[in-house]
């Protein structure tokens, strides 16, 4: 072989070498768009676990979270001088102590307000879901979805008085 053939072949090997290492690092490089999906699905599906996971972890207390909602749909009429006087639920020991004393529940079996760790017996969550007497609280509309699940919750938690 002459000199100048193999000359030609040491530069042919040399650039074909380089265009290997070229296209093999520009691969290596860029993600393809399927992994770039799966990273971004996989982020996503960890994001919503977390947040299932910090629901789970929330208990409700009565100071914080249904006090609220009971003064603000409910006490206008169950206090003293409100037109359910005879259900009070001004206070914490009212609504975990009470019972149902009015005539549309005189016939009903628990009269519990809250029985702690069951809401379904719980004549408070009873009243703002499927009432088993008298009407659905409050009359004129419902609670939210997230106002009766925290009602629940508390109650399925031991309706605490508050976080300490």
């Amino acid at each position: 072989m002459s000199k100048k053939s193999e000359k030609t072949v040491k530069i042919s090997l040399a650039f074909l070498i380089f265009l290997s290492n070229f296209f093999l690092y520009r691969c290596a490089q860029e993600p393809t768009g399927g992994n770039q999906q799966q990273q971004e699905q996989e982020q996503q599906q960890q994001e919503q676990e977390n947040q299932q996971q910090q629901q789970q972890q929330f208990i409700p207390t009565y100071s914080k979270d249904v006090k609220p909602i009971i003064d603000g749909k409910c006490i206008s009429c169950h206090s003293p001088n409100g037109t359910a006087q005879f259900a009070p639920l001004t206070n914490y020991q009212e609504i975990v102590n009470g019972t149902a004393k009015g005539p549309s529940c005189s016939g009903t079996q628990n009269k519990n307000y809250v029985v702690k760790g069951n809401a379904d017996m719980s004549l408070l969550y009873l009243k703002i879901t499927t009432p088993p007497c008298g009407s659905k609280m409050p009359p004129g509309g419902s609670l939210s979805q997230d106002e009766i699940e925290t009602i629940k919750k508390w109650i399925q938690n031991g309706a605490p008085e508050s976080g300490t």
